[in-house]
């Protein structure tokens, strides 16, 4: 009977262990799709906004032709079905582009827009950012031990990180 209650204890801590590690994983993967949400959320606001912008502008015959490609990525992009790492990749092509629209050249509106887009697109990047971070944070969290076993045995995955 002496060895009984310390092995009663032994598996009471492995339990509450299991319990809280269980949670702390189940929290962090919430993150990742709250992220995931963010950057997909933060990309149709930027799409928008370029769709904005290139409204503005109708007499530029070089902006009208990047409008016209544009146009095409960001139908390309809101395909269903794409994992998160489709659409970035596709993201990543219309960041660029981003960036080769023209500064504001005095008309008010599109200086406005233009500014729209700008912060629309940081705000893109930023949660680009955010969510490559928490699926590091998450993949970490599973890789270390013991926390590995558990999550093999709850099928806990890994994922990969655009």
């Amino acid at each position: 009977m002496g060895f009984l209650p310390i092995i009663l204890a032994i598996l009471g801590f492995v339990f509450l262990w299991g319990i809280v590690n269980y949670q702390s994983l189940r929290m962090r993967k919430i993150q990742v799709k709250k992220c995931e949400d963010e950057v997909l959320q933060a990309a149709g606001h930027r799409d928008e906004a370029l769709k904005k912008l290139l409204a503005q502008d109708d007499e530029n015959a070089a902006l009208q032709e990047l409008s016209d490609f544009i146009n095409r990525k960001l139908e390309a992009s809101s395909g269903a079905g794409q994992s998160i790492a489709e659409k970035l990749k596709q993201e990543k092509v219309l960041g660029e582009l981003v960036a080769d629209v023209p500064p504001p050249s005095g008309h008010a509106a599109y200086e406005e827009a233009y500014d729209t887009l700008q912060k629309s697109h940081l705000r893109y990047r930023q949660s680009v950012n955010s969510y490559r971070k928490s699926i590091r944070d998450y993949n970490e969290l599973i890789e270390k031990n013991p926390t590995r076993m558990l999550a093999g045995i709850a099928g806990f995955k890994s994922m990969t990180n655009p």
